[in-house]
């Protein structure tokens, strides 16, 4: 069953770093206020949040300055290819990577 965007918004308390968790709360309303479809929302606030966690509570978004710092989060995306024989981590480690670079803009 798919998350729901309340679901998935209640999950931002969650995150260990209170700026990141604000951060994530603001980059939310500004979904909202340029009329981003709620799919598109909780797609992106999972990533995000799933991010954040991965960072943990001593590393705000505000760190974050090079790929270097990026690239082992997404390659915890990557499959061998027993579990994965077809390849399609690569879409999934891609998706996140243009999630998380949406929080640059």
């Amino acid at each position: 069953m798919p998350a729901t965007l309340t679901n998935t918004i209640s999950k931002i308390q969650l995150v260990p770093n209170s700026t990141n968790a604000s951060l994530i709360t603001d980059f939310h309303k500004y979904m909202v206020s340029n009329g981003v479809s709620k799919r598109h929302q909780t797609n992106t606030l999972k990533t995000v949040i799933e991010f954040a966690k991965y960072l943990g509570p001593n590393c705000i978004f505000y760190d974050l300055h090079r790929l270097d710092q990026i690239i082992p989060f997404l390659d915890t995306k990557i499959k061998n290819e027993a579990e994965d024989p077809d390849g399609r981590w690569i879409t999934t480690w891609n998706d996140y990577l243009g999630r998380i670079r949406l929080l640059a803009t």
